[in-house]
């Protein structure tokens, strides 16, 4: 135990001797030598809202323009003396107008997007020199860049790694890895972000800053990289397409075909045999599919047909532009290939040697004034229409080769213009005038000879449509008879209900015109009580209620235009009078003028006795009378001559100044075709001057 303690001293002692001894006496020495503290920091600074202070010997990248202190802290005996230098060259007073200002021992950078480089702190006393060093480096940050070149790719290939741009689009059908790269620059370096629409991408498929995809249709969206950094940040997107592909295959048929009566075009689907005459239009139809589309290619008799041959939608062969020929016999194949396979059908077409041209024509005369649709018509015959109608001739020919054809008009050539439009086999004429009359004529010629075909077209000019007037010059007819009534359509009528009623209504113009009613501005439809005859010239009510009641109008319109003219049509149900008989006072009269002034009162209507010199009128009114009533009075049982005012289901007998004579029992009488009806009224006077004759009478008491 002794032993231990002992070893354990000798090594403490050993300790102090070789380690801490000598260091503390290093010490003592050098303390009168200048030293610095130095910083072992690198900064890295992206914001710049506040200035920043560093230690000699921290470096610094600076990617904002900010105000930067150095701090040098040295010491030593005596205080050494600070010096600074900028990439070698000390930095003067004169460096202050460049924004760099020592003050103390620190170095104060004002604008350090201009002054970036090598700073050196220099410490130095009589004992000796020391000095830091730092590195200040400014990078103007530039915003993500993402470069492509915007391609659209199809891959066949299999088991490949294919590499491509963000930016450009793909199609692959091949089980290959397709490897999507996203090319960035920007300063700091950005950083890379991949995502699928509005998701995220799992981890396995991301390598580096690279999108590796497999051969997978569920992987097929649109693919967007995303680089950022904090000047900003940009983003482009891939469409990719993983489609799996299937073997091309053409839809073939084993029809054979004989088409040798001049027809003038002919189809079939490929696998197909044919047996023409030249000059037919043959078209072999090769319906080809697969993923991706199949290339389509014909063969002639083992060789690559000529474009001629080949319509324009590449998958059928067409003898359309040039009519096919003896030498065109023979068998065409059409094969549809692709990167993963191909496939070929074969059809056998046969032309027979040339004939004479034809025209298929027609010898129908034609005549038509509706000018609502075109007249169409084989070349022959002839056409009877309006001017402004519009009409097309198609001239439908055949031959060996085919006959080229030509149109004429009165032998001078037609040229397409705005109204006319001339093809090979057909001339159309839109919006005819007087001078598209004449002889229209198809020529048809090829080697073997020529044949003409015509037809006449006669244009004739309409007249606008008029509706006769009536002869009644009233706005309306009243006509209270039951009997029938015939009237032309135009007047307007007050009538019976209950009655048969005819509405006439003809029209004059070219060509005839057609005669429509309407009943309130609405096409008329026919109900049980009301018809119109055959060609619209009568509406005829049978039974006419007012329910019926309404504006009818009868229309008359050709191709020129339209005429119209409407009758008022007012029924009312039949009533006898049911009379009312009123009387009312006029005349104001005087009571027992008081202080020189004069009182007014109006005899109410009421009252039965009337003060002498009033003005009163008797008013007989019928109530729902139709036919409107005739009225008579009489009084005491005479008639009346006197002057009465009369209006419809009313009458006024006026009664100026009533006298003693006056006094007496008026009647008065209305009737109509359906009943009569009567009322009485007994006026009497009384004495005006009762209240004088009264206080007269109490005078005279008083005296006596």
């Amino acid at each position: 135990m002794k032993w231990n303690i002992h070893l354990v001293a000798c090594l403490g002692c050993a300790f102090l001797i070789q380690v801490v001894l000598p260091s503390t006496i290093k010490k003592i020495v050098d303390e009168s030598m200048p030293y610095i503290a130095i910083g072992e920091h690198h900064w890295r600074q992206t914001r710049c809202s506040e200035p920043i202070s560093l230690f000699v010997g921290d470096n610094a990248t600076l990617y904002c323009n900010t105000s930067v202190t150095l701090v040098c802290d040295a010491g030593g005996d005596p205080a050494p003396r600070i010096s600074w230098f900028l990439n070698g060259k000390r930095i003067e007073k004169s460096y202050e107008n460049l924004g760099l200002l020592i003050l103390n021992n620190s170095l104060v950078l004002r604008n350090v997007s201009v002054q970036s480089g090598l700073y050196t702190c220099v410490a130095s006393n009589a004992n000796g020199t020391t000095n830091a060093t730092t590195i200040i480096n400014f990078i103007d940050p530039q915003q993500p860049k993402i470069f492509s070149d915007f391609k659209t790719e199809v891959f066949t290939d299999n088991y490949k790694i294919l590499p491509v741009t963000v930016g450009s689009n793909v199609t692959a059908y091949g089980k290959s890895l397709l490897m999507l790269v996203c090319n960035v620059s920007g300063t700091p370096k950005p950083q890379i972000e991949w995502r699928k629409g509005n998701g995220k991408i799992e981890r396995k498929y991301i390598k580096r800053d690279n999108l590796l995809l497999p051969h997978n249709v569920a992987l097929s969206g649109k693919y967007f990289c995303k680089a950022r950094n904090f000047a900003g940040q940009t983003q482009l997107a891939s469409d990719i397409k993983f489609i799996e592909p299937v073997l091309p295959m053409i839809v073939s048929s084993r029809k054979k075909l004989s088409a040798i009566h001049g027809e003038n075009q002919v189809s079939l689907k490929v696998g197909g045999d044919i047996t023409t005459i030249a000059g037919t239009e043959v078209i072999i139809k090769c319906r080809a599919s697969g993923v991706p589309d199949p290339t389509v290619t014909w063969y002639h008799n083992g060789q690559v047909c000529p474009e001629s041959y080949l319509s324009s939608y590449g998958y059928a062969i067409s003898f359309h532009d040039k009519a096919i020929e003896p030498s065109a016999s023979g068998n065409y194949t059409c094969e549809a290939s692709s990167a993963f396979g191909s496939v070929s059908v074969t059809s056998s077409v046969e032309v027979i040697e040339p004939v004479m041209p034809y025209i298929n024509g027609s010898s129908e005369d034609i005549v038509s004034y509706d000018m609502s649709f075109p007249i169409a018509k084989q070349i022959g015959g002839s056409i009877k229409t309006l001017v402004g109608a519009s009409f097309w001739l198609e001239c439908n020919a055949g031959g060996i080769p085919r006959p080229k054809l030509t149109w004429k008009k009165d032998n001078l050539p037609i040229h397409s213009s705005k109204r006319i439009k001339v093809s090979e086999k057909k001339v159309e004429v839109l919006g005819t005038m007087m001078s598209d009359t004449g002889w229209y004529s198809c020529i048809a010629a090829n080697g073997a000879g020529t044949v003409t075909k015509s037809t006449f077209v006669q244009l004739l000019a309409p007249e606008k449509p008029e509706i006769r007037k009536s002869t009644h010059k009233r706005p309306y007819l009243v006509n209270n008879m039951p009997t029938p009534l015939h009237i032309s359509v135009g007047i307007n009528l007050r009538i019976l209900a209950y009655r048969e009623l005819t509405i006439y209504c003809s029209a004059t113009g070219f060509p005839t015109p057609v005669l429509s009613w309407e009943k309130n501005g609405d096409p008329f439809e026919r109900d049980e009580d009301i018809y119109v005859s055959q060609g619209g010239r009568k509406l005829v009510f049978e039974k006419l209620v007012p329910s019926q009641n309404g504006i009818y109008t009868c229309v008359a319109s050709n191709a020129a235009g339209q005429d119209r003219k409407r009758t008022t049509v007012a029924s009312r149900l039949p009533f006898r009078p049911k009379i009312e008989l009123r009387k009312s006072v006029l005349s104001k009269y005087q009571l027992s003028p008081r202080r020189g002034s004069v009182r007014v009162y109006e005899i109410p209507e009421e009252q039965t006795h009337l003060v002498a010199g009033s003005d009163v009128i008797l008013e007989c009114i019928a109530r729902r009378s139709y036919p409107g009533a005739k009225f008579k009075w009489f009084k005491d049982g005479r008639p009346i001559r006197r002057q009465t005012t009369e209006s419809f289901n009313r009458s006024k007998l006026k009664l100026l100044s009533v006298k003693k004579v006056d006094e007496g029992v008026y009647k008065c009488y209305a009737s109509n075709v359906f009943g009569q009806q009567e009322k009485i009224i007994e006026l009497k006077l009384k004495d005006r001057n009762r209240h004088n004759k009264a206080r007269q009478n109490r005078q005279l008491q008083t005296q006596k």
